[in-house]
C-alpha cells in the first residue's frame, strides 16, 4: 500500500466558504491558546508552510469539522 502524502491544505478554501479572513482565523487560534501571527496563518493559507498537528485540530474544530483530514488533499 502506498504511502499517501498531504499535497494542499484547504485552508483557503474553508474561510472563502465560511466568509471568514486570515485574521478571524488568527483570533480563533490566538483565543484557543495558540500563540500566532498573520504571517504564519497567511503562510498557512497560502500552502508555503504546514501547520503542526494541533493547530490542524483547532482549526478543523473553530470551522465545526470532526473530521480533520478533510483539511488537506492527498496525492
Amino acid at each position: 500500500m502506498p504511502i499517501k502524502v498531504v499535497k494542499r491544505y484547504k485552508i483557503k478554501e474553508m474561510l472563502e466558504m465560511t466568509g471568514h479572513t486570515q485574521y478571524w482565523l488568527l483570533d480563533k487560534l490566538n483565543e484557543n491558546g495558540h500563540k500566532c501571527q498573520y504571517q504564519q496563518v497567511n503562510m498557512w493559507v497560502n500552502n508555503k508552510r504546514r501547520p503542526s498537528l494541533d493547530v490542524l485540530l483547532t482549526i478543523a474544530d473553530v470551522f465545526g469539522m470532526t473530521d480533520v483530514r478533510k483539511l488537506w488533499e492527498v496525492k
